[in-house]
């Protein structure tokens, strides 16, 4: 059984997730309206290029200007006053317009459109091999070769009819976007997919909690969202122990875990690097076992905490050196089992030549602020 919530907090931001067994499995945070811009799509008009901030600033239409970051891309061929079509990536925050891209992608059901890309990728919830054969031919035989595919776990078992069918009216979306640059007015919405947030979140749970009335009214409009809808204006995460440290840790950098030891977290701009300490914790006179519990029970976090920062990229973990390569090999074993318990799985690559374990994770249109935030922005 599962319990979503959605909180205003005291500073005016809103706390979307949802808890399983007593623990936080999903966590979002949006600003003061229940709503969010992620996903939707705009046709926009450059207001300025900042070569020194390496960012565009983009107007499409909402009280801030976007701002688009451009790195070292030699391809960015705009200009002040040019249209373009663009992804919001962050929703706006505080004093900072939305973050967007001009490599959106389209979402269906059963898959992503992705414009800019030629390969079908098969969802890793997937995991028979003969459907993901399946889904793979599939995917190639029914796709134009100016795009790419994310075949979701949804499509498991579908009928190519049914998946020819989503993907031939993603590819009329692409091919109408593709000419919405040259129409009037500007800016304008063209694609709205941000309530798709909202529905990932709250379908299938048991229960809906929330401390305001006007989302309460609003989840009562909802077709998708249970009936059991409590609201409160005593409900909080910070009244209950377990979650508010729960969401501490979320905004730490470093996580204390129950045994002792600690992982710490931190995010640049090129990867994600943790580090895991174990403190002269010792729980056996066996080198080999207590090495094993110290990363098993750090390895649990880590994969939580990604989970819920929604890390993504590249990701390197500095865990307790082994002493054997049996042992490297089963705990690669057990992190993989132990990730496909997420939405999007971490992609174990293997332990380098100096003992770090590198892993990937696919990155998603959806981006939240955790990196610039504090616990004491939360709540007062």
């Amino acid at each position: 059984m599962s319990t979503c919530f959605i909180e205003r907090t005291d500073k005016e931001l809103i706390l979307i997730g949802k808890i399983e067994n007593d623990t936080i499995t999903e966590f979002k945070v949006w600003g003061s309206e229940f709503k969010t811009l992620v996903g939707d799509i705009y046709r926009g008009q450059i207001e300025n290029i900042v070569p020194g901030l390496k960012a565009a600033f983009i107007d499409i239409g909402e009280e801030k200007n976007a701002y688009m970051f451009l790195g070292n891309r030699d391809d960015f061929n705009y200009k002040k006053g040019d249209p373009i079509i663009v992804q919001v990536l962050n929703d706006a925050f505080r004093e900072k317009g939305a973050r967007v891209t001009d490599n959106y992608k389209l979402r269906g059901q059963y898959m992503v459109l992705l414009p800019n890309e030629t390969e079908v990728k098969i969802s890793r919830k997937i995991r028979s091999k003969k459907e993901r054969k399946r889904l793979t031919e599939l995917g190639n035989k029914i796709k134009e070769d100016c795009t790419g595919l994310i075949i979701r776990t949804a499509a498991q078992g579908q009928e190519e009819s049914v998946l020819d069918s989503e993907y031939k009216e993603l590819l009329s979306d692409y091919e109408r976007l593709k000419k919405e640059i040259n129409f009037l007015p500007t800016p304008k919405k063209l694609y709205n997919t941000s309530n798709d947030t909202i529905v990932d979140i709250l379908t299938n749970c048991s229960k809906v909690i929330t401390n305001d009335q006007d989302v309460y009214k609003e989840l009562k409009e909802m077709d998708f969202v249970t009936e059991n809808i409590i609201v409160s204006d005593q409900f909080s995460l910070k009244y209950d122990p377990k979650l508010y440290k729960e969401v501490v840790n979320i905004f730490s950098e470093r996580v204390v875990l129950n045994n002792g030891s600690d992982i710490v977290i931190e995010i640049t701009e090129a990867m994600t690097v943790i580090d895991v300490n174990s403190k002269h914790y010792s729980d056996s006179d066996n080198f080999d076992d207590t090495i094993w519990e110290v990363n098993k029970t750090a390895a649990i976090e880590i994969l939580k905490q990604i989970n819920l920062r929604d890390i993504a990229g590249i990701i390197i973990i500095d865990f307790i050196d082994f002493s054997k390569e049996s042992i490297k090999n089963d705990f690669i074993n057990f992190m993989n089992k132990e990730s496909m318990k997420y939405k999007r799985p971490v992609n174990i690559l293997g332990f380098t030549r100096l003992g770090l374990l590198e892993c990937t994770r696919m990155r998603t249109i959806t981006k939240d602020h955790f990196e610039n935030l504090k616990i004491s922005d939360i709540w007062c």
